[in-house]
């Protein structure tokens, strides 16, 4: 939720700030509380905001060509925000969850009101039965077809990298000093999206002088090479259900004083491919994996010499 001052309303008006689907401007005639005919007018204001995704919306500015001209406050009662609040959640469905309503005091008791929407769960139907949109800042009546597009919409799956654990080191020694400092990283993904999905997969973009080819869990799904990278493609093997969380794969990485370079210097990359869109992701290694809990360094390679 953003704040504003009074003198943060001012900043639009002084500056001619365009009313838009994000930022709408309506003058004080259309607040009267009581008044069923202007009460469902601003309902359709809101409701067209929801379904564009949201913004926020000002009573209490003149627009002239579209563009804020002056101030045009009035009173407002203790219970204005409550009131509004209250007429917004009960007049359009399904309720809008991130609705912030704040009255701006600008002299004394007269001020204007601000209406932020968060538009999250599209389509939202107003109290007269109908959806709308904005056309020019105007609520306009949405036909069947773009109803139907607004629910298809948002019933889509979402695939998202959550992260990756068992990042520390295990070191195989020689004189007391590692000589290898090997990683089993498992890599988890999540569907946070409201519709199930079925068909994904998941790249690993690592630098080939790291990946351990013997690790068949991974080399089993080893596709091509990319210059220094070796690159796998892992295929969904499960539905994702809404919110579930899966870890997709798991390989090793294997760090010596004469690959520690590709280490320090090369991003690994994991790219999502499923049916609503593609997602990239790039990470620093060193900056990810740890061994004793410190970034690696040259300094852990470091052997003593054999005492004669």
């Amino acid at each position: 939720m953003t704040t504003f001052s009074a003198d943060d309303i001012k900043v639009l008006v002084e500056q001619h700030v365009k009313s838009s689907d994000a930022w709408l401007f309506l003058d004080s005639s259309i607040w009267n509380p009581g008044n069923e005919k202007k009460e469902i007018q601003l309902l359709q204001y809101c409701c067209a905001m929801a379904n564009m995704g949201g913004g926020k919306i000002i009573i209490g500015i003149k627009t002239m060509r579209q563009r804020a001209q002056k101030l045009d406050i009035f009173p407002l009662p203790s219970s204005s925000a409550f009131w509004l609040s209250t007429l917004i959640s009960t007049s359009i469905s399904p309720i809008i969850e991130d609705l912030y309503v704040t009255p701006v005091f600008i002299e004394n008791d007269n001020g204007v009101i601000v209406i932020q929407i968060n538009g999250k769960h599209k389509p939202y139907m107003a109290s007269d039965g109908k959806y709308y949109s904005l056309v020019s800042t105007r609520p306009r009546i949405l036909s069947e077809n773009e109803i139907r597009t607004l629910y298809l919409t948002q019933k889509q799956p979402k695939l998202e990298y959550v992260g990756v654990i068992n990042t520390e080191g295990i070191a195989l020694l020689a004189n007391g000093h590692p000589h290898t400092i090997n990683f089993y990283p498992k890599f988890i993904i999540r569907n946070a999206g409201n519709a199930i999905e079925k068909d994904y997969k998941v790249e690993f973009w690592f630098p080939s002088s790291l990946h351990d080819t013997e690790f068949s869990p991974l080399q089993s799904y080893f596709q091509r090479l990319e210059g220094k990278y070796s690159v796998f493609s892992v295929p969904g093997k499960v539905s994702l259900f809404q919110q579930e969380i899966y870890t997709i794969a798991e390989t090793k990485l294997s760090v010596t004083l004469e690959n520690l370079h590709d280490f320090l210097t090369s991003p690994f990359q994991i790219q999502i491919f499923y049916s609503a869109g593609k997602i990239l992701n790039s990470y620093s290694l060193k900056d990810t994996f740890y061994y004793n809990h410190q970034t690696l360094a040259q300094e852990h390679f470091k052997t003593k010499p054999l005492l004669k």
